[in-house]
């Protein structure tokens, strides 16, 4: 192309403005990293308030929608935290990126609208994460700058800010910023923004964060706020045990006695054929002593708002329990219950059972095949029960979630003996 054909009238697309960064306010905002930054975050390391900094630091990200930030946000702290997303970002990797974060608002409405903290929260506990809001209106600068030392000096829990930039004289309005970090002494929080293709992380005085949450956020007609995130103990994407069963006390004694028992009497060679064994002595309600969550497996896409306005927690991504179905379905042990229930059957109810009595004998004590006297056998069981494999990472946590419970039931049984008088 010519020089003067530049000229032209259709050469060149229609002018659009672009921008390259802004500039902190001075006197508020002190940049991470400059002089006065660094040392500040030498003597705050020093007192110790920079504990999460660093689990924080090697996820930090730029949001990738102009809107994204608190999706952004949270994808850092969850990351941080080491959650397990328990579904696959690309190739086999499990990881948290903004565009997973969708069970309680479509992705087109967030980028097109952004998010409001109580769906940031919604998001957050319906991908594992144990989450407290605090509303500018329910609390108070001491209770806010509390709850930042806490978060900054524990490092096992990470806050999430929602504030209106032009509080802090910054242009924009709604944003949302974890915190890095905390300055006791001279009462500075450290901000590591999510759209760092406008503000560096700085440091801000708490006060005036504090102040910043206060404008009405147009989309709720309340002030904004913060959140205080911590990873909880594994949960369940779809399994629970279920006492509702009459025989709930023999489901429970099969699994934590009669497994080994019956393993450690079997002559043969073949694990299909122990699993057969272990089948077909069984009480007859033990599969449905694995129940399923909620009482529905198909649960819905999206996360439910309740009648109070606030957003259900329970809600599990349905692509998570997908994961695990298939996860479970590769597996060598559910190839060994398909194998031994002689049901070549695909049908969902066939498919449904085999996978509820996998969980049951993955939920058995690991030294419940040690007995087995086929040294080669004995192997293969070890293997296949194995919950600690790499592989079956996903099941793994929803076995361990499940184990969890047999402890809490087996001193329930030993307290309360059965009222019909079985062992």
């Amino acid at each position: 192309m010519k020089v003067a054909d530049l000229a032209q009238p259709d050469a060149v697309d229609a002018y659009r403005p672009s921008l390259y960064r802004r500039t902190l306010p001075e006197g508020l905002c002190v940049p991470f990293s400059s002089v006065e930054g660094r040392q500040v975050f030498a003597e705050a390391l020093s007192q110790g308030t920079l504990s999460g900094f660093f689990n924080l630091v090697e996820q930090y990200n730029t949001q990738i929608e102009p809107a994204f930030c608190g999706l952004t946000s949270l994808a850092m702290v969850l990351n941080a935290l080491k959650v397990d997303p328990r579904r696959v970002w690309k190739g086999p990797w499990r990881w948290f990126h903004e565009e997973m974060l969708d069970c309680c608002e479509p992705l087109d409405k967030v980028r097109r609208d952004g998010i409001v903290l109580a769906k940031v929260a919604c998001l957050a506990r319906c991908n594992g994460a144990q989450v407290r809001l605090v509303g500018h209106e329910d609390g108070d600068v001491e209770r806010f700058r509390e709850d930042v030392r806490a978060a900054c000096t524990a490092g096992t829990r990470h806050v999430i800010v929602s504030y209106d930039r032009s509080s802090l004289k910054q242009t924009g309005t709604g944003h949302y910023s974890p915190v890095g970090g905390y300055h006791a002494g001279r009462d500075l929080v450290l901000i590591l923004d999510t759209a760092r293709f406008k503000y560096p992380p700085h440091w801000v005085p708490l006060d005036e964060l504090f102040r910043a949450m206060a404008p009405v956020d147009p989309a709720t007609g309340r002030p904004r706020g913060y959140i205080v995130l911590e990873a909880k103990s594994p949960r369940s994407l779809l399994f629970s045990l279920d006492l509702s069963q009459r025989d709930w006390r023999d489901s429970h004694r099969f699994v934590a006695s009669d497994v080994a028992r019956i393993a450690s009497q079997y002559r043969g060679a073949e694990l299909r054929e122990l699993v057969a064994e272990l089948v077909a002595n069984m009480p007859r309600g033990a599969p449905e002593f694995v129940g399923v969550r909620g009482g529905s497996v198909g649960l819905a896409e999206r996360c439910s708002q309740l009648p109070d306005g606030t957003w259900d927690h329970r809600c599990v991504p349905v692509d998570q329990q997908r994961n695990l179905l298939s996860e479970i379905r590769a597996t060598q042990a559910f190839g060994a219950v398909r194998g031994a229930l002689g049901d070549g059957s695909d049908g969902a109810g066939a498919l449904f059972r085999a996978e509820r009595i996998t969980m049951l004998l993955l939920m058995a004590p690991p030294g419940s095949w040690e007995g087995v006297a086929d040294a080669a056998l004995r192997r293969e069981a070890l293997a296949a029960f194995d919950t600690k494999q790499e592989t079956l990472s996903i099941v793994g946590s929803e076995a361990t979630y499940l184990q969890e419970q047999m402890r809490h039931v087996s001193g329930m049984a030993a307290a309360q003996p059965d009222p019909q008088g079985s062992a």
